[in-house]
Order: structure tokens, then sequence, then C-alpha cells
């Protein structure tokens, strides 16, 4: 199909499902379609308008429900994907490495002075929000475990826990996020389905 600008694919239960977002900014499922040669996909639009009162069954809220989580799961791998996001992890990643041992007091020293400090702690906040805001979203029932543990099933989760959850702790240890790091942590540890 021409006109796709984004095609995520989900793997739940060993089979794969295509999700898309063409350029008006529709959502799209796609399913594989055996042809002669091969396979095919097929895209059908995912109907997102509001159930008419006499059609709220149970099939129905539930398409409903996976409709949002759809959009969700795009939102949240079209963030992560970008190009802001690669640099927050890198410049994370660099920061820590080039001061191994005083990392968290170096930005707790500069944080509001030294413009490349500066650009460290806003990094810190971009990683900190996304993860913590997937945990926000499942812990509020709006969205299913099994997206959740997609959403954690980065190589960011790690950075998140061994070197922004210490920068936050520095920059306030009475944070009351603190305990949604372990959380988070201790969740992605335990993930059991491999994707």
């Amino acid at each position: 199909m021409r006109g796709l600008k984004q095609i995520e694919t989900l793997n739940q239960s060993g089979q794969t499902a295509l999700i898309g977002l063409d350029e008006s900014g529709r959502l799209l499922h796609g399913e594989f379609v055996p042809v002669t040669r091969g396979r095919k996909i097929r895209w059908t639009q995912i109907e997102e308008e509001m159930p008419q009162q006499s059609d709220y069954s149970v099939p129905n809220m539930r398409r409903s429900r996976q409709t949002q989580e759809a959009r969700m799961a795009l939102e949240s791998w079209e963030e992560y994907g970008s190009d802001e996001m690669l640099a927050a992890l890198k410049l994370l990643s660099d920061f820590q490495k080039a001061h191994p041992d005083d990392y968290c007091k170096i930005l707790v020293e500069r944080r509001n002075s030294d413009p490349s400090v500066i650009d460290v702690d806003k990094a810190r906040r971009r990683v900190k929000t996304h993860y913590l805001k997937a945990l926000w979203l499942y812990r509020n029932n709006l969205i299913s475990e099994t997206l959740f543990s997609c959403m954690l099933d980065t190589r960011g989760i790690a950075l998140l826990y061994n070197i922004v959850r210490p920068m936050t702790n520095a920059t306030d240890p009475n944070n009351p996020e603190m305990p949604d790091f372990e959380y988070l942590h201790e969740y992605r540890h335990n993930l059991r389905w491999k994707y």
C-alpha cells in the first residue's frame, strides 16, 4: 500500500500483527495473506468512530480499546525511535562514561549553570518521562500488560535504571518517583515472554 508513513510490527503469543499509519493519520491493520507465490499484506482501516448507543457490545468495546492501544503503541515507538530520544540516550551514556565516578555530583553542581550539563539534565528528564508515562498508563488501566511489556522491551530501560535513576536521586533524594524506578526495573527483569 502506498503512502504509509510508518509501519510497526507487534509480536504477541507467536503471532505477528502489523499496524500502519498512513499520510492522513488513519490507523491501518495489516495481515499476511497467502498468494500463489509467497504472501502479501492486506491493509484494512481500523475504525475509530465512537460506537453508537446500541453498539456498546463487548466485541465493539474491545475493538475500541485495541484501536486506542495501537495508537498509543505507535506514538510510544515513534517517540522512542526519534532522533531526539537517540540523542538523549547517547548523551546520558557518554556523560556517565566521561565521569564514571562523579557524574551525579557534576549534574547536581552544574545543572543550572553549565550549558552542556543543562542538556544532560534535559535528556535525563526526557528518558525518565518516556518510561514513567508508560507506567502511569499501565497502572491506570489505559494499556494492557502486553503493550506495557512491549514498551519496556528496549535497551533504554537499562540506561534508565543504571544512569537516570541515580541522577534523579541525586537531584532530589525525596523524589516520590524513586519507587517507580525500582518497579520498572523489577518488572522488566521478570518479563517471561520473548519477542
